[in-house]
């Protein structure tokens, strides 16, 4: 039915359906294989009966990473008819970025111009030194940052869920808020 369905819409836009088979143990493998094999840009499934959105996601996601390079990124979308889409990026992605953080990042962004010995600095070398400088700490303390991290989002748990592409990570929802959680980043006054 579905596949009649979706030749019957492809054909309307004058585009041509080939109906693909591949037996496989796991489903989220053979997927990913196929979507990287055949080079496309998305994957639509249903939602699953015994998985979340989400789950499918990660489990899409955990299937990406144990392939082999070359590997492309694609969108997962997940159709459940009762409710909206979902839209998943498989493969690295630019993250989400809520208005406070692009807001953050402009404010440390002008406040470092002033130096004259910053002329020519960037709102990217401001993302690439944060992550990098992050990258360095993990390495040496990787308990401590994620502990910070943990509280960090627990402190901010409300908005952990934000609007847009999730990223592959399932929901942390139910996290116990934690009492010696990190105060949230400053506001720069500049």
């Amino acid at each position: 039915m579905v596949f009649t369905k979706a030749v019957s819409v492809a054909e309307s836009f004058g585009k041509k359906v080939s109906l693909l088979v591949v037996p496989a143990g796991d489903v989220f493998a053979a997927l990913v294989q196929g979507a990287n094999s055949l080079e496309v840009d998305s994957v639509v499934s249903s939602i699953s009966s015994k998985m979340t959105a989400e789950d499918q996601a990660f489990h899409m996601g955990q299937a990406w990473e144990a392939l082999p390079e070359p590997k492309r990124q694609f969108n997962f979308y997940v159709v459940d008819p009762g409710g909206p889409v979902k839209v998943f990026y498989i493969g690295p992605h630019a993250p989400n970025l809520s208005p406070d953080d692009v807001q953050l990042v402009h404010r440390l962004w002008l406040n470092m111009r002033r130096d004259p010995s910053m002329p020519d600095l960037h709102h990217s070398d401001i993302i690439t030194y944060a992550l990098t400088r992050l990258a360095g700490q993990y390495a040496r303390e990787k308990q401590e940052i994620l502990r910070d991290l943990r509280n960090y989002r627990a402190a901010d748990s409300p908005s952990t869920l934000r609007e847009g592409p999730p990223e592959f990570a399932t929901p942390q929802q139910g996290r116990p808020a934690s009492p010696a959680a990190p105060p949230r980043l400053p506001k720069i006054n500049g």
